[in-house]
C-alpha cells in the first residue's frame, strides 16, 4: 500500500511539471481544457461578532479551513497565510461554527434577488487554488484545507482507468485528507456536536465526519443526512440519525404550522396548498405555484434545516451539547439551487426562501449557543461549456471517449490513453486562442492492479492521516495540560482562602498557640 501510495504521490510531481497544471493520478482526466468560462470564483460571507472587526475582500479557498480552525481554537489547517484574521483568545472562542454552502450561485444572481441576510457588499471574493473545480471539489477543498490534487476529490465524480465511474463520497471514492469534522471529532473523541446535510450525498459527505473516523466513535455524537428517494437518509448506514428522516408527507403537514412558515419565509409571505400543488405568494403580490413531488429536494432542503434547529429546544438535545464545554460545528448546503432555470421566477423565488432559512437558522442558534461563528460560501457551479467547443471535443476524440463528450474533463477509454498526446495535439490545432489544452500523463499502471487498490485502499492509512492523527494527540495535549493547571492553581487558592480565613482552625496561617484574645 505505501508503495503504491509512494508511486502515486511521484507520478503526480512529475506530470505537474508536464502539464503545468496540478492533478490527481488516476482521478483526474486524460484531457483538461483550461477556459476562463470555467474560472468562475466563489463568495463568503462571515456572520458573526467573532467577525464583526475582519476586513478580507480577497482570500483563497484553501485559506477557508484555515480561518474556522482559528476561530474554533482547534489544531491549524490549511494555508498558514492568516493575515486579517481575527484576534480571539481562550476565553472569546465561538461554541459552534455554522457553515451554509449554496451550489449554483453566482454574484449576479445575488443581485437579481431581494436578499436580507447575503449583502454583495460585505461579500470576499474566494480565489479558487485548482483547476478545473465543481462545486463539490472546491468543498472538499474548504473543509480540508488543501486542493483536489492532494484530498482526490477531483469533482462530483470522475472515471476509473478501467471506465468505471465513481461518485465521490460513496465506496471507494473517498478522500485522503482529514477535514474540520475529522479534527473536532478525533480532537475531543467524538464529544463534539457535527452535524452535516444537504440533499447532495457528495456534498453531505465533504464537510461529514468520515466513515473510517466515525468508526472510531462509533457512538460518537456525529450526524450526516442527504435526501434519499423517499425520505432523508444517513451517510453512515440505516441504523443512524433516524431523528432526521422525514419524508414528503411529513414536509406537507409542517407548511400548515405556523412555525415552520416564520422559519422559512420572507416577511409578508404566504403559501397556499392544494393537493399536490403548492402556491407561494411574496409580499408584493408575485406567486409562483410548484410540484411538491417535483421540488421534493429544495423543500426537504428547508425542512431539514428546520427541524434540526427546533431539536435544539428538547430536553437535553444531542447529548447537552449547548452547555457542554466542547465546540461543534454544523454544516448545511443548499444543492438543488444548482440546475434551476436561473431566468424563471422560481429561481428567484428559492434564493429568497434560502436566505430567510439561513437568518432564522443563524438568529435561532446564536441565542442558543450565545456566541457562534458563521460562514455562507456561495459557489457558482460548473457553468455548461459552450456547444462549439463540445463538437470540436467530439470530432477530434469522440470514439476515444468515455461517455458523451464533455468539458473541462475529457476521460479517454483505456485502449485509447496510449493516443493521448496525439489527440491533445490535435485539439490545441481546432479550439480557440484563449483555451488550452492539457495532456495529463497518468502513469501506466496494470488496470487489474488499479481496481484491486481502489477497492482495498484505506485513505486513513495513508502517512498524511496518520501524521494528522499525530497533530491532533499533540494538540489534546497542549490544550488540556495549561487547563488542568490553572484549575489546580484555582483549587489551591479557593483552598488556601477557605481554611485562612477560619481562625479556629490550625493551619500555615495561624499560630498553633492558644489564643488569649
Amino acid at each position: 500500500m505505501k508503495s503504491i501510495i509512494l508511486i502515486l504521490i511521484l507520478a503526480v510531481t512529475f506530470s505537474v511539471v508536464r502539464s503545468e497544471i496540478k492533478y490527481f493520478s488516476q482521478r483526474s482526466a486524460d484531457i483538461i481544457i483550461e477556459s476562463p468560462i470555467f474560472k468562475q470564483n466563489s463568495l463568503l460571507f462571515l456572520k458573526g461578532n467573532v467577525y464583526s472587526n475582519v476586513e478580507l475582500t480577497n482570500m483563497k479557498d484553501v485559506q477557508i479551513a484555515s480561518l474556522i480552525s482559528h476561530t474554533m481554537g482547534t489544531i491549524p489547517m490549511g494555508s498558514d497565510d492568516r493575515t486579517g484574521f481575527p484576534k480571539l483568545s481562550v476565553f472569546n472562542k465561538p461554541k459552534l461554527n455554522l457553515f451554509f454552502g449554496l451550489d449554483g450561485v453566482s454574484s449576479a444572481d445575488l443581485s437579481k434577488a431581494s436578499l436580507s441576510f447575503l449583502n454583495t457588499e460585505n461579500a470576499i471574493n474566494v480565489e479558487k487554488s485548482f483547476y478545473p473545480m465543481d462545486s463539490v471539489a472546491e468543498l472538499a477543498t474548504v473543509a480540508t484545507g488543501v486542493t483536489p490534487d492532494v484530498h482526490g476529490i477531483v469533482g462530483s465524480h470522475w472515471e476509473t482507468p478501467g471506465a468505471e465511474r465513481m461518485n465521490a463520497y460513496r465506496e471507494k471514492a473517498i478522500a485522503l485528507s482529514a477535514n474540520l469534522a475529522d479534527v473536532l471529532t478525533q480532537t475531543y473523541a467524538g464529544q463534539s456536536l457535527i452535524i452535516s446535510g444537504s440533499s447532495s450525498s457528495a456534498m453531505t459527505g465533504a464537510s461529514a465526519v468520515h466513515r473510517d473516523v466515525a468508526k472510531q466513535y462509533p457512538n460518537g455524537n456525529y450526524h450526516a443526512v442527504f435526501s434519499g428517494a423517499y425520505q432523508m437518509q444517513s451517510l453512515y448506514g440505516y441504523n443512524r440519525d433516524e431523528q432526521f428522516k422525514f419524508t414528503i408527507t411529513d414536509i406537507e403537514r409542517m407548511l400548515y404550522a405556523n412555525e415552520f412558515r416564520n422559519f422559512v419565509l420572507p416577511t409578508g409571505w404566504s403559501t397556499k396548498l392544494a393537493g399536490d400543488q403548492l402556491t407561494i405568494f411574496s409580499a408584493v403580490g408575485s406567486k409562483v405555484t410548484i410540484d411538491i413531488d417535483q421540488y421534493s429536494a429544495l423543500l426537504k432542503e428547508l425542512t431539514f434545516v428546520y427541524k434540526t434547529v427546533r431539536m435544539f429546544s428538547e430536553k437535553n438535545a444531542f447529548n447537552g451539547a449547548v452547555a457542554d464545554s466542547v465546540p461543534d460545528m454544523i454544516s448545511f448546503t443548499f444543492a438543488t439551487l444548482n440546475g434551476m432555470d436561473k431566468e424563471s421566477a422560481l429561481y428567484s423565488f428559492a434564493l429568497q426562501l434560502v436566505d430567510k432559512t439561513m437568518q432564522s437558522a443563524y438568529e435561532q442558534l446564536n441565542g442558543l449557543y450565545g456566541r457562534i461563528a458563521c460562514e455562507v460560501l456561495v459557489m457558482p457551479g460548473m457553468p455548461a461549456a459552450d456547444q462549439q467547443l463540445i463538437d470540436q471535443i467530439a470530432e477530434v476524440a469522440g470514439e476515444h471517449i468515455v461517455g458523451a463528450a464533455s468539458a473541462p474533463t475529457v476521460y479517454l477509454q483505456y485502449d485509447s490513453k496510449a493516443e493521448r498526446q496525439t489527440l491533445c495535439d490535435e485539439l490545441e490545432q481546432v479550439v480557440s486562442a484563449e483555451i488550452k489544452v492539457h495532456c495529463i500523463a497518468h502513469p501506466e499502471f496494470d488496470i487489474r492492479l488499479l481496481q484491486i487498490n481502489a477497492s482495498s485502499s484505506n485513505s486513513y492509512n495513508s502517512p498524511d492521516f496518520a501524521a494528522d492523527s499525530q497533530a491532533t494527540a499533540l494538540f489534546q495535549v497542549f490544550l488540556f495540560l495549561p487547563i488542568i493547571l490553572v484549575l489546580a492553581v484555582i483549587f489551591g487558592s479557593l483552598l488556601m482562602m477557605r481554611i485562612s480565613f477560619d481562625a479556629q482552625k490550625d493551619t500555615l496561617l495561624f499560630r498553633t498557640a492558644r489564643r488569649t484574645h
